[in-house]
């Protein structure tokens, strides 16, 4: 059965991976190779200190070292540790006593040396690897999903902790740096016994060199098995990472990468799980050492099933995701919209919202208040009117300032956890709240009420008129973006051709991306609630009012 372009896409995601790991096994088996001369070096040098009739005996072996063949051993401990020492690294048990024989100092140079391979090229260089592979799968996976169903607002970050604490993970009996370890000791307790066969069967060092290669081998292979294991398990990690965080709720099996599938995999393929209940080894790859099954998104696709190129373009001509935008404020929305440089400029403001301001000025919101005297504030508010306390702080003599301000100068918005705009408190102790935000100067506290004719909103109301608007705008988005997806396999089916898909999908993609832009400006409920010509928010649980439009109000001169 011939694969779809996306399931294309996320092998690719696999393959990548896999040739990282290939890569850095190469420079891996390298650092073998040097670490086996390097040994052969030292029991050569062994060898020719100690040999007597062209044999070491065992006896002899054990005699204890001379003062400065302690000196000697010590510096080239030294040397190792020097050069792993850049790494944040450091040789362990290699603690030197002043009595110690020259087997004993052999071990220690050839424990050092494996220990240098095991611990930098191996396991420092090894986790860096899986680092990079889970990041790289986690974005590619991502890539597809939004590639798959349109774009994303924005890439959550991988999380370091996140990939560390898979790398700790025993997810297969024991973590990737216990089974190096064990790989490691394992290695030096063979060489060793081969080293005392060698020694008492009084046999020349050249003997040794098929075991040790035989010895390198093997543990190459173990070497290269790990990783390739530990690196499906870190790979496929990084998908269901970005599927969970991208909302995927089902993912499929597709272990057909080759004709060598096993047959578990190949029991497995085709199957759809959900997400929340992926288990690695029972719905969930790896399933066993060098397993190279992957997943990718599921979808349920049914309720297109009949739709043609043809009923594709006329849904995105229509442009039935771009909303009907209202006359006003569309002028600052669009810029918000469209214009980059706008919106990080707005994104920089620590206390003002730039968009919110700029679309108040359009639409005349930021007439200035009127002014009432005490009397006429008071006989107002006698009507039943609420009486609301706005307080200004800053600095010695900025307060001031604002404050008039407010009353005769610039429109300013604020940013506040209910929504961006004028914040005013009321209720019993108003007051005493607006005072707190003024720093306890009751002159730098603006007393206010609205125009009988404000249009206001509750904060409840506001954030539910606006959850049903996004998610009809999201299901026609998600309606269209099927349709995309079908006539993007059909393509890929026809022709076989990745750019005529990819160009095909980049247009498609601008036919919903408006409507993400639309949401993301309008997020916020303070520049929503004045999209939609409120003039003010109430929020009676905190018994704050969020004023939008400066001319609706009174305030006392």
């Amino acid at each position: 059965m011939e694969k779809t372009y996306w399931e294309k896409r996320q092998e690719l995601t696999y393959l990548a991976g896999e040739k990282k790991v290939s890569a850095y096994y190469r420079g891996l088996q390298k650092a073998f190779e040097q670490a086996k001369k390097e040994i052969q070096s030292v029991i050569n040098d062994f060898y020719m200190r100690y040999a007597k009739e062209n044999k070491v005996s065992f006896a002899e072996a054990q005699k204890q070292l001379s003062r400065m063949e302690l000196g000697e051993l010590q510096e080239f401990i030294d040397l190792v540790n020097e050069s792993i020492g850049k790494y944040n690294l450091k040789l362990t048990n290699m603690s030197i006593k002043a009595r110690i024989t020259r087997y004993q100092a052999l071990e220690k140079q050839i424990d050092a040396i494996l220990q240098r391979l095991y611990a930098l090229e191996y396991e420092y260089k090894g986790k860096e690897l899986l680092k990079e592979v889970y990041t790289d799968a986690y974005y590619r996976t991502w890539f597809n999903i939004d590639r798959y169903h349109g774009f994303h607002q924005e890439f959550a970050q991988v999380n370091p902790r996140t990939i560390n604490e898979l790398i700790r993970y025993p997810f297969n009996g024991a973590d990737f740096s216990s089974r190096i370890w064990k790989q490691k000791d394992h290695m030096l307790q063979v060489l060793t016994e081969d080293i005392t066969t060698m020694l008492v069967q009084g046999k020349n060092p050249q003997t040794l060199v098929k075991d040790f290669a035989r010895r390198f081998n093997t543990k190459e292979h173990e070497a290269y098995r790990l990783l390739h294991t530990e690196s499906s398990f870190i790979i496929e990690q990084g998908s269901l990472a970005a599927y969970k965080e991208d909302g995927v709720e089902k993912y499929q099996i597709l272990a057909t990468l080759d004709m060598k599938t096993s047959d578990i995999c190949r029991e497995q393929d085709g199957k759809v799980y959900d997400v929340d209940k992926a288990t690695v080894g029972v719905n969930y790859p790896p399933f066993h050492p060098f397993c190279r099954t992957t997943t990718v998104p599921y979808y349920d696709d049914g309720d297109i099933e009949g739709d043609t190129r043809e009923e594709l373009e006329i849904g995105l001509e229509a442009g039935e995701t771009t909303p009907s935008f209202p006359s006003v404020p569309k002028k600052t929305l669009e810029r918000a919209m469209h214009d980059p440089d706008y919106l990080s400029q707005e994104l920089n403001a620590l206390h003002e919202d730039i968009v919110l301001q700029d679309m108040a000025k359009e639409v005349g919101f930021d007439k200035k208040p009127t002014l009432l005297s005490k009397e006429e504030m008071d006989a107002y508010i006698q009507q039943g009117n609420k009486e609301l306390f706005r307080g200004i702080g800053g600095r010695q003599g900025e307060a001031e300032t604002y404050v008039e301000q407010f009353k005769t100068g610039e429109y300013f918005a604020g940013k506040g956890v209910y929504g961006n705009g004028i914040y005013t408190a009321y209720g019993e102790d108003g007051m005493e709240v607006a005072k707190q935000f003024a720093g306890g100067v009751e002159k730098n506290v603006l007393r206010i009420s609205l125009k009988k004719d404000a249009k206001i909103i509750s904060h409840d109301a506001l954030i539910e008129m606006q959850k049903l608007e996004f998610t009809a705008l999201q299901e026609e988005e998600r309606a269209l973006r099927r349709k995309a997806r079908k006539e993007a396999d059909r393509i890929y089916d026809e022709t076989g051709d990745d750019d005529k898909v990819e160009m095909f999908l980049k247009e498609a993609a601008k036919k919903w991306e408006e409507t993400e832009r639309y949401r993301r400006v309008l997020a916020d409920p303070g520049r929503y609630a004045l999209y939609k010509g409120y003039d003010a928010i109430d929020i009676p649980s905190s018994r704050f009012m969020l004023v939008l439009n400066r001319g609706k109000v009174f305030v006392q001169k």
